[in-house]
C-alpha cells in the first residue's frame, strides 16, 4: 500500500483496541468474542505453520478462558479499560501477523474475524456523528444495549453476540 500502509496500520490497531473496549459492556461478552477470534486466528496459524504465533495465541486463549470463567454472568471480576485495551492491541497485532501472506500482502480476514466489535464501533461512531455529539462520549445504544432493551436477558444477549462472532469466524 506504499504510503498508506503506516496510517492504515495505525488506524487498524487503534480501531481494534477501541472496538474491544466498547464491546466490553456485558459480563463475558468481550472475553467470549476474543475467545472466538483468537481460536480462528489460531486455526489460521496452524494451517500456515506459524507455530511461534500459534503458541502465543494458545497462551492468550488459556489466560482469557481462565478470566472468562470468573467474568461470565454474574461476574466476580471485570476486564476494565486496561484489560480490554491491552487485549485489543494484542489481537490487532496478531490478526495482522496471522493473516499476512508470503508476499507481504495483507488479507481482509481480520475484518471478518472481528466483525461484531467492528460493526458495533462503526455504528457508534456514525450514530454519535449524526447526533452531533463527540465520538468519544459514552452512550447506551450499543448492540448489546439494544438486545437488553428488546427484552433479552444478559446471558442470552452475550450468547447471541458471541454466536454471531463465531459465525463470522466460520465464514
Amino acid at each position: 500500500l506504499g504510503f498508506w500502509s503506516l496510517p492504515l496500520t495505525l488506524l487498524w490497531i487503534v480501531g481494534v483496541m477501541n472496538a474491544i473496549n466498547l464491546i466490553d459492556g456485558l459480563d463475558g461478552l468481550a472475553a467470549g468474542i476474543l475467545l472466538s477470534a483468537l481460536s480462528c486466528l489460531g486455526i489460521i496459524c496452524w494451517w500456515n505453520e506459524q507455530l511461534e504465533l500459534l503458541l502465543l495465541i494458545l497462551i492468550l486463549l488459556g489466560s482469557i478462558f481462565g478470566f472468562w470463567l470468573f467474568n461470565k454472568p454474574p461476574a466476580s471480576i471485570y476486564m476494565g479499560d486496561s484489560g480490554s485495551l491491552f487485549l485489543g492491541y494484542i489481537v490487532a497485532l496478531i490478526s495482522m501477523w496471522a493473516t499476512e501472506t508470503s508476499r507481504n500482502i495483507q488479507s481482509m480476514l481480520p475484518v471478518l474475524i472481528l466483525a461484531v466489535p467492528m460493526i458495533d464501533t462503526g455504528l457508534a461512531f456514525f450514530r454519535r456523528s449524526l447526533k452531533g455529539i463527540p465520538f468519544y462520549s459514552a452512550d447506551h445504544d450499543h448492540i448489546h444495549h439494544r438486545l437488553l432493551a428488546k427484552g433479552y436477558r444478559h446471558g442470552k444477549a452475550v450468547v447471541i453476540l458471541v454466536g454471531f462472532s463465531i459465525l463470522f469466524c466460520m465464514l
